[in-house]
């Protein structure tokens, strides 16, 4: 049963209490808060749910060491419990946690005993290790074994709160199957709690950027978190050897230390740009490389076949599952993971193919077989409507 805004002031109905924790108050670049922070702000203008956001993506964005590593110090255990406490202090009817952050640990824990009425809904976006932390300049064996031991335990933890909650959402069917095969879940427990409501990008005016960008003069173009990366400094090696004048750019959240090094390398990184920088380099470049291991959707991708680019990508579950209808198109070549020469003589062909075909962007097909923000919400909503009638029922 859908609870409206004006049932709610009609009947004097209080609109049920939604939490959501990690919700990021800037804009974003990473996919996974990009997701939560446009499906919450659509479910929030239906006005259904009376919608209470908590930031907590400083805490970790300031515990990221120059390796990628999260420095861990006993004020991060602080920063932890404060959020945690400020979110249980909304009182939640329904509380969204993700599955990544020691912060929705806590607060699952923290409702379970002191609000254990409430209902959690946890958002599993792909399988990958939730912590891999270091004390912060210290390389002593005591501290290595006590990191071995607590990256474990909260890799544990975390599966046993994906176990314990109400109702688990995933953005693909590929990511609902590593509930199954990586987390312990079962068919029943898959059956009953989990709904594929998938993802969305957002979509850029082409014509604009089109009309104020340059030639195309990006030949390579790589998107995303370099930590989820395989491979991209060999790739780049073969793929130099082959066109030795090809320029590469990168683009996406890394330390000056990595920047530093794909410079040495002879990759442009850019690290963070504005959106409207990254259309503009998107719509710039011919051909898109992405030797990512680790994706529930995968943004970049999407953002990348929008834009009318080709793209070369590892062989993973997600892309066969949602891209499978248009990968006669050969604008998706897959390969098999860590076969290097067969991706850097598949991006070769297809730069060279460009090159004699000189396509100007905007006579190029563009692919959008995308859901909209609007759709993913509404089967949120759906999920979030069910857990609230069964909260009424209790």
């Amino acid at each position: 049963m859908y609870i409206t805004e004006v049932d709610c002031k009609m009947n004097d109905i209080k609109a049920p209490i939604l939490t959501v924790l990690g919700y990021p108050s800037k804009p974003t670049t990473m996919g996974g808060l990009r997701w939560l922070k446009r499906v919450v702000d659509c479910i929030e203008e239906k006005g259904r749910f009376d919608v209470r956001k908590v930031d907590n993506y400083r805490i970790i964005s300031n515990r990221i060491n120059k390796d990628r590593t999260i420095v861990w110090t006993f004020f991060s255990l602080i920063d932890d419990l404060r959020d945690a406490l400020k979110a249980l202090f909304t009182n939640p009817d329904i509380a969204i946690l993700d599955t990544y952050g020691e912060t929705n640990l806590i607060l699952w824990i923290l409702l379970r005993f002191f609000r254990p009425k409430a209902k959690i809904l946890t958002v599993f976006h792909h399988y990958e290790t939730t912590s891999t932390i270091q004390i912060k300049e210290d390389n002593n064996k005591i501290s290595k074994l006590f990191c071995f031991y607590y990256n474990h335990l909260v890799e544990w933890a975390f599966k046993n709160m994906i176990r314990n909650s109400d109702r688990i959402i995933t953005v693909s069917i590929s990511s609902m199957h590593q509930l199954y095969s990586l987390c312990g879940l079962t068919e029943e427990e898959i059956r009953k709690k989990v709904t594929v409501v998938g993802a969305s990008i957002d979509p850029f005016p082409i014509h604009k950027f089109i009309n104020n960008t340059k030639a195309k003069d990006v030949d390579f173009l790589c998107v995303g978190r370099i930590d989820k990366f395989e491979g991209i400094e060999k790739i780049w090696e073969l793929l130099r050897e082959k066109n030795p004048n090809a320029n590469f750019v990168m683009i996406g959240k890394a330390s000056n230390k990595q920047i530093d090094n794909f410079h040495k390398l002879g990759i442009d990184h850019k690290g963070i740009v504005s959106e409207d920088e990254k259309f503009s380099i998107y719509l710039r470049s011919k051909v898109f490389l992405f030797p990512s291991t680790r994706e529930g959707f995968g943004m970049a991708v999407a953002e990348a076949l929008y834009a009318g680019l080709s793209v070369v990508a590892w062989r993973i579950p997600v892309f066969e599952e949602l891209y499978d209808n248009i990968r006669d198109l050969e604008r998706l070549q897959l390969i098999n993971r860590s076969d290097y020469q067969s991706f850097a003589r598949e991006a070769s062909r297809i730069l060279y193919s460009l090159q004699t075909k000189m396509m100007a962007p905007e006579k190029k097909d563009r692919i959008n077989n995308l859901k909209k923000w609007k759709d993913v919400s509404e089967r949120v909503m759906k999920v979030l409507d069910g857990m609230n009638d069964q909260s009424r029922l209790i």
